[in-house]
């Protein structure tokens, strides 16, 4: 899965010639099916510490930052929820994909 977030509601700091700040997401792979919805099969957390020089800042802030999830689904997996998280404004945004060929 590859996506593109949108760093516009990102609280950066500027450090020397840095714009800093953090995000922290959670993906989780579920089986949204009649016998166990929602049901939690994997998931991935992690944070990224982003300090990214002004060229960088300019283009994530217009194109978005990049983010690249691998894995190899599981028959029972039926959907990806995304969630991110910025610490330093409170901002949240999530998104839930399916899995196509799986939870059959």
């Amino acid at each position: 899965m590859t996506l593109k977030v949108a760093l516009a509601p990102v609280a950066f700091q500027e450090d020397g010639e840095r714009h800093t700040g953090k995000l922290e997401i959670l993906v989780t792979e579920r089986n949204d099916g009649a016998a166990a919805p929602g049901s939690l099969r994997r998931k991935l957390q992690q944070t990224l510490g982003l300090q990214l020089n002004q060229k960088t800042y300019e283009q994530t802030m217009r194109d978005g930052f990049p983010y690249r999830y691998s894995f190899t689904p599981q028959p029972t997996i039926t959907s990806l929820r995304l969630v991110v998280y910025d610490p330093g404004s409170g901002a949240v945004g999530s998104l839930t994909a399916p899995v196509a060929g799986c939870g059959k």
